[in-house]
């Protein structure tokens, strides 16, 4: 539960970059969304999730994943 709060904050932190940081160009990126087809934004969504899953089974202890690979790499005798 306390990682997917984690990320919760991330995605609050990257929103209120953008809104905070740069107004008129998320005002720019909500108007272009509006005018887009919505296949072209379901399949940006999808492409999305699926990057995003990746990633995250990637940071996991799952094999072939970052932290397993260094471990073996730099695992002592």
């Amino acid at each position: 539960m306390s990682d997917f709060l984690a990320a919760v904050g991330l995605l609050f932190v990257l929103e209120g970059l953008l809104y905070g940081g740069f107004p008129s160009l998320a005002k720019k990126l909500a108007r272009e969304a509006s005018e887009t087809p919505e296949n072209m934004l379901r399949i940006a969504g999808i492409a999305a999730l699926a990057i995003g899953v990746g990633i995250v089974w990637l940071v996991r202890d799952k094999p072939l994943s970052f932290r397993y690979l260094s471990s073996v790499v730099y695992a002592g005798p």
